[in-house]
């Protein structure tokens, strides 16, 4: 028997290693509803993305626009959903996940509500910007928190499979789009897009938990991980091991350049440029594609729901593989498909002209590959830094991600107006070659180096575990 299946009476003699109970024990209820209710905040933060590509023909339409006049409206979203993530990751490291997520929600809700009343692209462009400020906030803390949660020999498969979530908020919002864009217009959709991350933010409020080896960091707030402790299985009583203020690692992001992660971190940079340059020019103007090429609004927004459930199709394939083979050899299958897929389409999207179905399949294809490696970038990079700053090292690499989303911006319509399917498929197999080729060379994984040292935490009332304040 191992000291983490000791019994209780042994617990409460011997100091608790709380990150190697999380790291080795067992995956229990209270971590999985952790990881559960991030999940479902990715989700939300994904249809609350994506909702705009699939409202831009309705609105070109509606304000008799083109492509292009949409172009800095979006990027301007973009912009903001960079910044967003660069703060919200380094904020995630110092005051914790839960405030930043339960923010930003309760940001981009308020925001694309709003927008339901835009009276012209200007407008919308400038409340776009505030909304990405939101949008960008979730992942980098959602990604921690799904880590920090999940047993060591489940961490990869976990982060993988919870980002997949994005792809089914992404096939929501086009199932609920091809319906209320013909019945009932952009507003309502805007409308709703923007309540149900509000709602959904009082519940994170109310349930989702602070991670727990972040509150090991955070002396002054040792009570609340008391309450975790309780809700682990322990005495409330009980002392604990955490890190050492001497060991603690600096939250600057000049600690992702350190010898032993420069390597992977200048890589993943570059990895994630070019794969969220893919994964942002197909959905944003996926739709106003298949719209010039001659398809319906229906069909447009079918085809983004088609895109996005073959991203969970993908996610769920590369979590497997993840789990299997590790981070970098599904990054580098992944993105080899997506290459081949995207040249592929180049001739069938017009072959398929006369069968709609046929084209919304097709382009499902693609989603497997491009989302894919983005699920498989996220679950890498979120294992690779130690707890003091994961948060700031995967919101690094994501506003990376989002300079390559904000160039996706102009290129769109540009590659549609001088060069149509051709040259937007074409962008998407280079972007697709790029982000491979840099996958292929990062290195394993790197483990915590963190030491813990004996903090006797022995005084204040105990914890009941039935307790039902707020953790």
């Amino acid at each position: 028997m191992t000291a983490l299946t000791a019994s209780q009476d042994e617990s409460r003699s011997a100091p608790i290693d709380i990150r190697r109970w999380l790291d080795e024990g067992p995956w229990t209820r209270f971590q999985k509803r952790a990881v559960a209710l991030a999940s479902l905040a990715n989700m939300i933060d994904g249809m609350a993305i994506l909702i705009l590509g699939v409202a831009i023909p309705a609105l070109m339409k509606s304000w008799h626009l083109t492509a292009t006049d949409f172009a800095l409206m979006t990027a301007g979203g973009l912009a903001g959903m960079g910044i967003g993530t660069t703060f919200a990751g380094i904020m995630g490291d110092r005051v914790g996940r839960k405030p930043c997520i339960v923010i930003s929600m309760l940001l981009f809700g308020t925001m694309t509500v709003a927008s339901a009343w835009a009276p012209g692209v200007i407008t919308l462009g400038i409340l776009r910007f505030f909304s990405g400020l939101g949008l960008g906030g979730v992942l980098p803390n959602f990604a921690s928190i799904v880590a920090e949660y999940t047993p060591l020999r489940h961490r990869g498969f976990a982060v993988a499979l919870g980002s997949t979530t994005s792809q089914a908020g992404g096939v929501l919002v086009g199932l609920i789009a091809a319906t209320i864009l013909t019945t009932f217009g952009w507003r309502v959709l805007f409308g709703i897009g923007g309540v149900i991350p509000l709602v959904f933010a009082l519940i994170l409020a109310i349930g989702l938990p602070e991670s727990a080896q972040f509150l090991l960091q955070k002396p002054h707030r040792h009570h609340q991980l008391r309450r975790i402790i309780a809700r682990l299985g322990y005495d409330g009583d009980a002392a604990f091991l955490a890190q050492s203020p001497t060991a603690e690692h600096p939250t600057h992001k000049a600690a992702l350049l350190a010898p032993n992660l420069r390597r992977n971190t200048l890589l993943l940079w570059g990895a994630f440029f070019a794969c969220y340059f893919a994964v942002f020019l197909v959905p944003t103007w996926l739709p106003t594609m298949l719209t010039m090429e001659g398809f319906g609004l229906r069909t447009a927004s079918s085809g983004m729901a088609a895109y996005n459930f073959g991203g969970l199709l993908g996610g769920i394939l590369a979590s497997w593989a993840i789990d299997k083979f590790g981070s970098r050899l599904p990054m580098m299958a992944l993105g080899t498909g997506g290459v081949v897929w995207a040249l592929l389409l180049i001739p069938l999207i017009r072959l398929v002209k006369g069968s709609k179905l046929l084209a919304v399949c097709i382009i499902g294809g693609e989603g497997i590959f491009i989302l894919g490696i983005m699920v498989a970038l996220i679950s890498f990079v979120a294992t690779i830094y130690p707890t003091s700053y994961r948060s700031t090292g995967v919101g690094v690499a994501l506003t990376f991600a989002r300079i390559g989303a904000v160039l996706s911006a102009f290129l769109g319509p540009l590659a549609l107006t001088r060069g149509g399917v051709a040259t937007f498929f074409g962008l998407i197999a280079t972007a697709m070659a790029m982000s491979t080729a840099f996958a292929v060379f990062t290195r394993a994984q790197v483990t915590e180096d963190e030491q813990p040292a004996v903090i006797p935490l022995l005084t204040g009332p105990r914890v009941p575990r039935n307790s039902l304040e707020e953790i």
